[in-house]
């Protein structure tokens, strides 16, 4: 007997989007708080990510409606990207890039959490890093793959 099968899909974004590393976070935006979603967009047949990063967001109520921003950072030497993440300190927001399939973390700034991020600078940071924004507006990084790692980050929000 033959079986049917099942492409499997996204659970909640269009069914021709695929973001295989979506970092989510919820900011305010024009008044309203939303889910934003970034991630490498997969557009490489042999590769799960891709060089550039897209923002999805929907409304925190609705996550079924999902408006696409569209691409706000792409690799600046074409390799591939793994998992983002974004923060925001201030009036700032802050995208920190695993560039070179996680081998350079860079952090790059924009006024809004759908970019485009600008000025990218090289962190000390490791692979797979998420940051923690408090309420003292200090920041914290985690980071690691078989190790963690946590430190504190300057006000520069790339150094230790």
């Amino acid at each position: 007997m033959a079986k049917d099968l099942i492409k499997g899909a996204n659970p909640f974004m269009p069914l021709w989007e695929h973001v295989p590393d979506g970092e989510p976070r919820v900011f305010e935006f024009n008044g309203e708080k939303r889910v934003f979603l970034y991630g490498a967009h997969d557009m490489q047949p042999s590769f799960p990510c891709g060089t550039n990063y897209v923002v999805w967001s929907a409304p925190e109520t609705d996550l079924t409606n999902w408006t696409y921003h569209g691409v706000c950072y792409n690799s600046p030497d074409a390799n591939p990207m793994f998992a983002p993440d974004v923060v925001k300190k201030g009036d700032t927001y802050y995208l920190y890039a695993a560039e070179k399939c996680n081998s350079r973390i860079t952090v790059s700034k924009s006024k809004s959490p759908v970019g485009p991020f600008a000025d990218a600078v090289v962190t000390e940071l490791g692979a797979d890093v998420g940051v923690f924004v408090d309420d003292d507006e200090n920041a914290y990084a985690y980071w690691g793959y078989c190790k963690a790692f946590c430190a504190q980050l300057n006000d520069d929000m790339a150094t230790l």
